[in-house]
């Protein structure tokens, strides 16, 4: 008993072929996926993984004498990615620096990082997934993350950024001369985010 795979890493929801390349005079297979659930008497079989794992496939191979299981082979069935990050702090006075850290699932070996204003970072180093953003100008900013790998990409939800202006105290006096007692009328004109 001996086969072959078109494919052995492979995304979930995915087909394999197998081929049966078997010696001698078969009259029966009986072909074992590795999942569990399914199983062929087929020659050459394909079949759909649908959960991510490592699937050991085999081939029993028999006629009237007797039969052969074949050796192993490991099919790898990968997790598509599933974008997902965190922002700290969302809102703040600018400058604002932001760290952004990925909780991307699934099998990633790329991201792209879109700050929402205009600029970009894009890795395929893991060890630099995340990333930190400083903005300079006031405003509201969409963040999205996109995370792939060779079989597809997903982007993640965005997260609002809120940029506000720094506060610049002023305020005016309706008297600043007069006699005792004397009243004066206090009027805050400062801007910015105060609060």
């Amino acid at each position: 008993a001996n086969f072959t795979a078109n494919v052995t890493v492979i995304p979930v929801g995915a087909a394999v072929q197998f081929t049966d390349t078997s010696t001698g005079n078969i009259t029966t297979r009986s072909w074992a996926f590795g999942d569990g659930t399914n199983t062929s008497t087929e020659q050459n079989p394909v079949h759909i993984y649908t959960s991510p794992g490592n699937y050991t496939v085999t081939l029993n191979a028999s006629n009237a004498y007797g039969y052969n299981i074949s050796a192993p082979v490991t099919i790898s069935v990968l997790e598509l990615p599933a974008a997902a990050f965190n922002a700290t702090p969302t809102e703040g006075n600018a400058p604002l620096a932001v760290q952004f850290t990925d909780e991307s699932t699934g099998n990633v070996t790329a991201w792209l990082w879109d700050f929402g204003d205009g600029t970009w970072f894009n890795t395929t180093n893991p060890v630099e997934r995340n990333a930190t953003h400083t903005y300079t100008n006031v405003g509201t900013y969409n963040v999205t993350l996109n995370a792939s790998n060779a079989y597809g990409y997903n982007i993640s939800a965005p997260v609002t950024i809120t940029v506000l202006e720094l506060p610049a105290a002023a305020f005016a006096a309706n008297v600043t001369e007069g006699n005792a007692p004397l009243a004066v009328q206090f009027t805050d004109e400062s801007t910015g985010n105060v609060t």
